[in-house]
């Protein structure tokens, strides 16, 4: 009887899923940023990208001036403090003489803030009050830094902040780390390199490089009824962003960045705070069971519970209408002067006492 040989098994991997993608499609792509940063590192470009682009001339003013005291946070907070009100506030309670920088970019999420504090405790001046403006919607999406608004920090120190941060909670979220912000790195230069054949950088933000150091203004009041439609509208885009039923929830990765961001700042002296935004009114119709909202103050509760950084909840501001509002979240300029004098009387100034 033949025997018949058996086959020749084939054990290449299946077409489409070849061993180790992720490792190797990670390694080219270090090896093709890093040769894209050497290129241009030491360029005369880089010193136009400062003056290409306003908040990114914030990072650059703050490492030249520092702050006393120091807020990030989103537009929410970018808007909100003024820091000679700040300043002037501070000396009339303690006779002391401050400065204080606002550190916050607009659309900022928690990698942001957590590059923010460690700029913070890198800068030879460290501040002696670090605050970290929040709100709920922070909490919802915030976890990635593929959203973030990261351009104003971007800078190959807070690299690896950002690769132990998250590691262990998602790998992915490691290299998505490297990519995004070593791609922002470069993209950066490229949108100078633009600039230049068109001959359109931007110029200063204004009040970026005044006496108060990264805040702007958003101008006098409107009236009732155009303050009133932006809110409402506002209202429904963060009641999508936290709803319940949509599958939004508070993520345990934005907790980290908050939670890494406040243990940072203590390792180095600096006090930290969390700091509930102010919003006006007719956001409050997203304050309920079917939104994430309560659950947002219980993540920030525990963060100051495990950190010791006290959390001031400021979303309903006392002393502020709505009318302070250009719309829903963000102050107008009467509004920031009131709220700054308010933060710096219950919250800074027995802190630096």
């Amino acid at each position: 009887m033949t025997e018949h040989a058996e086959p020749p098994v084939d054990e290449r991997p299946e077409p489409g899923e070849p061993p180790h993608t992720f490792f190797v499609a990670m390694a080219v792509m270090i090896v093709v940023l890093g040769c894209g940063e050497l290129y241009f590192r030491g360029s005369p470009l880089d010193d136009s990208i400062e003056k290409a682009r306003a908040v990114t001339m914030k990072t650059t003013a703050y490492r030249h001036v520092g702050g006393d005291i120091v807020v990030t946070g989103d537009s929410r907070t970018f808007h909100a403090v003024v820091p000679t009100v700040m300043n002037a506030t501070l000396q009339d309670l303690t006779g002391g003489r401050f400065t204080t920088f606002n550190f916050a970019s607009p659309a900022a999420t928690p990698p942001v803030f957590l590059m923010a504090a460690h700029e913070a405790t890198r800068h030879k001046h460290k501040p002696r009050v670090f605050v970290i403006g929040l709100s709920p919607v922070h909490m919802s999406f915030g976890d990635t830094i593929e959203i973030a608004n990261v351009s104003p920090l971007v800078n190959w120190s807070n690299v690896p902040l950002l690769i132990r941060t998250t590691f262990w909670s998602s790998p992915e979220e490691a290299a998505g780390s490297i990519a995004y912000a070593s791609s922002r790195l470069l993209s950066q230069r490229v949108d100078v390199i633009i600039g230049v054949r068109d001959l359109k950088l931007i110029g200063p933000a204004a009040g970026t490089f005044e006496d108060n150091w990264g805040w702007i203004s958003l101008g006098a009041r409107t009236t009732a009824a155009t303050q009133d439609a932006r809110a409402r509208g506002r209202a429904v885009g963060y009641g999508d962003l936290m709803d319940k039923s949509k599958g939004h929830k508070p993520l345990p990765l934005a907790q980290r960045y908050i939670e890494v961001a406040v243990r940072i700042l203590h390792a180095a002296g600096i006090r930290a705070v969390l700091m509930g935004t102010p919003q006006a009114r007719q956001l409050d119709v997203n304050h309920d069971a079917a939104h994430n909202y309560f659950e947002y103050l219980a993540m920030m509760k525990e963060v100051s519970r495990r950190t010791g950084a006290p959390f001031v909840d400021f979303n309903d501001f006392p002393g502020l209408e709505n009318l302070d509002f250009t719309d829903g979240d963000h102050l107008n300029e009467g509004g920031a002067i009131k709220f700054t004098g308010m933060l710096a009387t219950t919250v800074i100034a027995p802190l630096v006492r």
